[in-house]
């Protein structure tokens, strides 16, 4: 199965750079395009020696879009005007840096969030198991050829509801180059195996995207 990303938007605040990057598809019935649009859209956030997605605000933002959709089908009187509340309690988000080194990894703090949405609550713990560059190489992809240093990622996710709870672990492998960011990554099954690929197919460079 083949999908697309793009890049919709870059906001050049000074300091920082905000990145939006939508996946590109059709929405659920019952969602407007403009719903499904803001879920699909994931924000990066730069600096000149990191970068971090906001985690905490992109969850609480999608169950507040899922439960407004909700609201809008027939017979789903109950989900309209529903309060939601965000609590991340001291939890930040994860910040990784631009560049890394073969041996070098990162830890983080388990980020918690509790989702409380008027009579019941959702709990979402992501915690980084392994976040470790493992080596460089010359990579070629439809976009051209990069320099980059390779990631290996282990993440725990675990959530927990009144209706049950899930955990699981995803494993990733993802090629960074220095100035261009994500260049291929790969999504991992347990042992090692890919399960999915994604590749950076074109840059187009000196234009300006706006929200």
């Amino acid at each position: 199965m083949l999908s697309k990303r793009e890049v919709v938007y870059v906001k050049d605040e000074g300091n920082r750079k905000i990145v939006g990057i939508k996946d590109i598809g059709t929405p659920l019935e019952g969602m407007s395009q403009e719903q499904f649009d803001r879920l699909s859209t994931t924000e990066y956030v730069i600096t000149d020696d990191s970068w971090y997605i906001d985690v905490i605000g992109k969850t609480g933002n999608m169950m507040k879009e899922m439960m407004e959709a909700a609201g809008e089908m027939e017979e789903a009187e109950l989900f309209k005007n529903i309060d939601i509340r965000v609590d991340a309690g001291e939890s930040r988000n994860p910040v990784f840096p631009n560049v890394m080194s073969p041996g070098e990894s990162c830890e983080f703090d388990p980020v918690k969030i509790k989702v409380k949405i008027a009579f019941f609550s959702v709990t979402c713990e992501i915690r980084y198991e392994m976040y470790e560059c493992i080596g460089t190489e010359s990579l070629t992809v439809p976009a051209g050829t990069f320099e980059t240093y390779i990631v290996e990622q282990q993440v725990f996710v675990k959530q927990k509801s009144l209706l049950g709870g899930d955990k699981q672990r995803e494993y990733e492998r993802t090629w960074y180059a220095p100035g261009i960011g994500e260049v291929k990554t790969q999504s991992l099954d347990k042992n090692g195996i890919m399960v999915e690929e994604t590749v950076l197919n074109v840059i187009t460079r000196g234009v300006e995207h706006r929200q």
